[in-house]
């Protein structure tokens, strides 16, 4: 985690740069952005991921079991499921927070339906759940500071 009195170490250090040398650093804003955050960012980008793949996988066993009609409903609903959190995971790379939150939510609500409709979902695949919403979380409060950081960078050059 990246303190705040590290960023006004480093704004201080920017700005007391000799004037000849310009504003050139060996690394830019973006390195500094997401250093110790990239690794929990990425593992939430890919819980999303795998999230998508198995509502996909599971999906379309359900749907197999069903009769026709029925067959097609779950296949076609969890097959937007699945593209929903696909784009998720993608747009994870430009906006983190926003997508990361986004996915949350649609999973616990996800969560909240299979528990209105089947009580005993909960207790079905707990471990995986509970992974991929720590997987979740931890990227989301990372996102949330390195959106943090990027706004006081913004701000210290005005």
């Amino acid at each position: 985690m990246l303190a705040k009195s590290e960023a006004i170490t480093y704004f201080t250090h920017m700005e007391n740069k000799d004037s000849t040398i310009g504003n050139d650093t060996i690394f830019n804003d973006e390195d500094f952005i997401s250093q110790g955050y990239d690794k929990h960012l990425k593992q939430a980008r890919n819980a999303i991921f795998v999230v998508a793949a198995i509502q996909f996988v599971v999906g379309i066993f359900i749907g197999y079991q069903g009769n026709k009609e029925e067959r097609l409903f779950t296949i076609g609903l969890m097959t937007v499921i699945s593209i929903i959190f696909l784009t998720l995971g993608i747009w994870a790379n430009k906006k983190p927070y926003t997508a990361i939150l986004s996915a949350l939510i649609l999973f616990g609500s996800l969560l909240a339906l299979d528990a209105i409709f089947d009580p005993m979902s909960l207790l079905k695949g707990v471990i995986f759940k509970a992974i991929i919403i720590f997987y979740l979380f931890r990227g989301l409060k990372n996102a949330k500071e390195a959106q943090q950081m990027k706004e006081l960078l913004k701000e210290s050059r005005g």
